[in-house]
C-alpha cells in the first residue's frame, strides 16, 4: 500500500499549528517544545530510501526551518480506517481482503460502508475472528447504486483514527458517484491535518462522474 520507507522524525520547536511543510503529516505533540512526525521518503526511481539521517531532512514551520532531533524507521502498528463506497456491489470485497491479509500484524482495520448513509461495521479489530465476519458483509448488499455520503464519512473517520503509539491512516475505496456533501474541502483537510491520519483513495472514476 505504501512504496515508501516510513520513518518518525522527531523535531525541535514549539508548533502552534498542526500543519507542517513538505508534505509531513503531524502524528502527535510529543512535548510543549517537540513533535513527532511521519515522513515517507523515496529517490528518483521511487525507491524507498533506507539510510537517511537528521541532516537529510528540513522541516520549515510557518517558514522557519526547525531543528531535526531524530528520526528512526516508523515501527509502530498502523490504525486503518477502511471507507468502502461501492453502491453495494461488493467491488473492493476480494482486494480488500487481501489487503487486510498482507497487513495482520501490523495493523488494527475498522470498515464503513456507505448506503448512503455512513455505517461502521464494527470496532476496530487486528485478527481474522474479528476482521473476516466484516469483510463477508462487503459483498453485495442491499441498497446497490445508493449514492453514499463519503465526505461525512472521511469527517467520522477523523474523530478516533488517532490514539496513542499508532500511525493513523484513512482508505477510501470507492466507485464514484457520491451523494453531494455541504461539507467544505477546506474543512476536511483541516480536520485531517488535526487528526494527523495519512489518506489515501482508490477510485475508479473521477470525482464528478457517475459510476459505469
Amino acid at each position: 500500500m505504501v512504496a515508501a520507507q516510513v520513518v518518525r522524525a522527531v523535531i525541535a520547536g514549539a508548533l502552534a499549528v498542526p500543519v507542517l511543510a513538505g508534505g509531513l503529516v503531524p502524528l502527535r505533540a510529543q512535548s510543549a517544545a517537540s513533535r513527532m512526525v511521519l515522513v515517507s521518503a523515496v529517490d528518483k526511481d521511487n525507491v524507498p530510501v533506507k539510510d537517511l539521517t537528521a541532516t537529510d531532512l528540513e522541516v520549515k514551520v510557518a517558514g522557519k526551518v526547525q531543528k531535526v532531533l531524530d528520526i528512526k524507521p516508523a515501527t509502530g502498528p498502523m490504525r486503518i480506517a477502511v471507507l468502502v463506497s461501492d453502491g453495494g456491489t461488493g467491488a473492493f470485497q476480494r482486494g480488500l481482503g487481501q489487503f487486510v491479509q498482507n497487513l495482520l500484524g501490523h495493523a488494527e482495520f475498522q470498515f464503513v460502508s456507505m448506503l448512503p448513509q455512513p455505517e461502521k461495521l464494527g470496532p476496530y479489530a487486528k485478527d481474522r475472528n474479528g476482521l473476516v465476519p466484516v469483510l463477508n458483509r462487503l459483498g453485495t448488499r442491499a441498497g446497490a447504486r445508493s449514492a453514499g455520503q463519503l465526505t461525512e464519512a472521511i469527517m467520522d473517520a477523523t474523530k478516533d483514527i488517532n490514539v496513542e503509539a499508532v500511525r493513523p491512516v484513512i482508505v477510501v475505496a470507492r466507485l464514484g458517484g457520491e451523494a453531494p456533501s455541504d461539507i467544505s474541502a477546506k474543512t476536511v483537510r483541516a480536520e485531517l491535518r488535526r487528526s494527523g491520519a495519512i489518506l489515501y483513495v482508490l477510485s475508479l472514476q473521477g470525482a464528478n462522474r457517475r459510476p459505469a
